[in-house]
């Protein structure tokens, strides 16, 4: 390269090593970060800033006056886009919203346009620059700054400052060690102190910008010396997130070591508080018998010398197909354990009820019936004796049939826990057979299918049908509308005082022979999650409203 000054060729290497270096690392800014705005304004940052570097080599290295004006004015113009994508990536890597709202963004391109435009007609008006040429060290055009420049850069320096502030903000705000990462982003800043020298003339470095060469810096330190630390605090750290859940969250490396952890976290294990690199298990012994957990898993930790639940799941966190850590969340579900048991001991209660009734009440029954009707057979024919005698079988039958009605609601009166797809016609049409006589007929109309338990369901059906036989009922209608299935019948209405006390038990309405039907009907439609109610106003005879 003959004729060319030596410091005119190590300027031109350093600025062209400068673009090579940001050019180099936009393809692994695209490999590496996995969130797309981050990607996206770090991407822009690296691209912008390797074509300003890029102009400065040709301005240079040029001779004639007018191509290194064409080169200045192209690097005022990459310059100032790359100040907008140091916002944008500073913005999404901090987990902030502003690069997304749109008020921000049109004034954004309108700054951005007017200032190009002001820049690129500064040949014309002199507001922003003018040249003169010089010689040394080596021939050149000198650019002699006006005082739009000024303002321009004082701007641009204080937009540049509140992206420094965002991403420093990121860091102290994580658990994780970053002293070193926010060293190497100090270094994007680094060059302004050139900036200074340059242009007060008093030290032999030329009047350029030297922030290229900050961020090539910057981008070879987060990229490649902590990648690691760059690319996880971006995973980890998220505005608002981890401090507003209400979950405990304890972030850990792919070794187990506390990297960061949220206030609930540290509310329930205090020592979370300086915990950080140090391994898991060691600082919270709670977790050292359930981790590594593959499944989630209840924990018990003792609170001010109560005890409540936690359920422990763990989420992996990654980058591209590399697991980088986890997210142990703890979510307080004591008053749902609670819940649990006070269940089992119900389910508990109610097999105990059911095998008492089976066996003691069954028994002292038939102890009961085989007396009346040994009695029955010793005394001699006396019709008052009979008559008592048949009142007392009527009553032990009777009772019989509450057993049984006590024994199914103690089987069937259980939450339904599994469900099938049943045909709702044919459910009911089973449950009238086996009640109805053949002087009584159910006509269904657009019933479907629902999922339900079949079982519980065919005898809820059975159990309103026959109140409606007992009833006087002869004709029995079927309809469904959405949810809602309608029952109705041609019996005797009920009464207004029959309607308010229809489902409770000891009521008998309307008489003892059909008082435990509907009480029976409400228990197995809430075992489904569903209500059942009586229509006061239909007075036709009786109509049931089922609501699913």
């Amino acid at each position: 390269m003959a004729g060319v000054h030596p410091i005119q060729l190590g300027y031109s290497l350093v600025f062209g090593a400068t673009a090579l270096i940001c050019f180099a690392a936009v393809r692994r800014a695209l490999d590496r970060l996995d969130d797309s705005d981050a990607r996206t304004g770090l991407v822009a940052l690296l691209a912008t800033t390797g074509l300003w570097a890029s102009f400065y080599v040709g301005r240079i290295l040029s001779a004639a006056p007018g191509v290194q004006l064409m080169f200045y004015l192209l690097g005022l113009i990459a310059g100032l886009a790359s100040v907008g994508g140091w916002l944008y990536f500073c913005s999404a890597y901090a987990g902030k919203s502003y690069h997304r709202t749109p008020a921000f963004r049109r004034v954004a391109v309108f700054v951005f346009l007017t200032i190009i435009a002001v820049k690129l007609t500064s040949p014309v008006h002199g507001l922003y620059f003018s040249t003169a040429p010089a010689t040394t060290p080596f021939p050149h055009l000198v650019i002699r700054l006006g005082t739009l420049h000024w303002i321009v850069t004082g701007l641009a320096y204080a937009l540049s400052a509140i992206g420094f502030y965002m991403l420093f903000e990121t860091f102290r705000g994580s658990n994780y060690t970053t002293g070193r990462l926010s060293l190497l982003v100090g270094l994007a800043g680094l060059p302004v102190v050139f900036d200074l020298i340059a242009y007060s003339g008093y030290g032999p470095v030329l009047t350029l910008n030297y922030e290229p060469i900050g961020v090539a810096l910057f981008a070879v330190g987060v990229l490649y010396v902590a990648d690691g630390s760059f690319v996880t605090v971006r995973r980890f750290e998220r505005e608002q997130l981890l401090d507003e859940l209400e979950e405990g969250i304890i972030i850990v490396d792919a070794d187990w070591r506390v990297k960061d952890t949220n206030e609930a976290a540290r509310t329930l294990f205090p020592e979370l508080a300086d915990s950080v690199d140090e391994s898991v298990s060691e600082v919270v012994p709670e977790l050292a018998e359930v981790l590594p957990a593959g499944e989630s898993r209840v924990i018990r930790v003792s609170e001010s010398g109560v005890e409540r639940r936690y359920l422990l799941s763990m989420q992996p966190l990654t980058v591209g197909q590399t697991t980088v850590g986890r997210a142990l969340v703890l979510t307080d579900v004591t008053a749902i354990e609670r819940q649990r048991q006070r269940v089992r001991r119900h389910e508990t209660q109610l097999d105990n009820f059911e095998e008492a009734i089976t066996h003691e009440l069954r028994n002292t029954l038939n102890v009961v019936q085989g007396n009346i009707e040994l009695v029955a057979a010793d005394l001699p024919p006396d019709a008052e004796a009979e008559q008592r005698i048949r009142t007392a079988s009527e009553a032990v039958d009777r009772m019989g049939i509450i057993v049984s009605d006590l024994v199914m609601i103690a089987q069937l009166g259980r939450q339904v826990e599994e469900t099938e797809t049943v045909d709702v016609d044919a459910a009911m049409r089973r449950a009238f057979a086996a009640v109805a006589g053949a002087d009584c007929g159910l006509t269904t109309t657009g019933l479907g299918e629902i999922s339900t338990d079949r079982r519980r369901t065919e005898q809820l059906f059975e159990s309103l049908f026959e109140f409606c036989l007992r009833n006087g009922a002869e004709a029995v209608e079927a309809s469904r509308n959405s949810e809602t299935f309608v029952i109705e019948d041609d019996g005797q209405p009920l009464s207004a005082v029959d309607v308010d006390r229809a489902f409770a038990y000891g009521q008998a309405v309307p008489d003892a022979e059909s008082g435990m039907l509907l009480p029976v009907v409400r228990t197995l439609a809430e075992a489904n999650g569903w209500t059942v109610d009586v229509d006061a106003a239909y007075d036709d005879g009786a109509r049931f409203v089922i609501r699913r």
